[in-house]
């Protein structure tokens, strides 16, 4: 009995230790910062607007992965929205689309019917070349936060049910230096 009990405790530990390396080793844990430069891209937005991510410098960037197919990128999609409409001119939404079709983007934003804000911006990357080959984000939706400096400060991998919380409103007003 009291060597059961050894092995038992002996299991737990290890497995909590286990636990406690892969999640800290693990790329794909929820929120983890990387202090690096954001790596710049060219984009082309969905009215044929030719820029590149070198161009929203001097702003809080949220470059934020997504695809129409993608079901939790569409739940948290109008809650991105509103975290625009609620930050200035400083502050800019970059939501890079996987998508294969422009028009499936077109389909999805008349189907929620809701304007997007002028610092909400669409790039289709039809082939994940800056999705997948720059940034590896291959679990979507996937964003990174961007400072004024274009400086890398947080990827939040995994969908989020609180854009547009306070706590997202006091990590931007941080970043501008406010």
């Amino acid at each position: 009995m009291k060597a059961n009990l050894i092995i038992l405790f002996l299991v737990l530990a290890l497995t909590g230790m286990i636990t406690v390396v892969t999640q800290s080793w693990h790329p794909s844990s929820n929120n983890h910062v990387q202090r690096e430069d954001a790596k710049d891209f060219s984009y082309v937005t969905l009215d044929g607007q030719k820029a590149a991510l070198k161009d929203l410098s001097g702003k809080v960037v949220l470059l934020h992965f997504w695809a129409t197919w993608c079901p939790p990128c569409v739940v948290e999609f109008p809650d991105l929205i509103k975290l625009a409409e609620k930050q200035g001119d400083d502050f800019v939404i970059l939501a890079v689309s996987s998508d294969k079709n422009k028009k499936d983007i077109d389909k999805f934003l008349k189907k929620i019917n809701r304007p997007l804000p002028d610092n909400f911006i669409i790039a289709l990357d039809s082939d994940s070349h800056i999705t997948q080959a720059l940034y590896g984000a291959d679990k979507l939706p996937e964003s990174h936060l961007i400072s004024k400096d274009s400086e890398l400060v947080e990827t939040i991998i995994g969908p989020q049910e609180n854009w547009s919380d306070q706590s997202w409103q006091e990590k931007i007003i941080r970043l501008r230096g406010e």
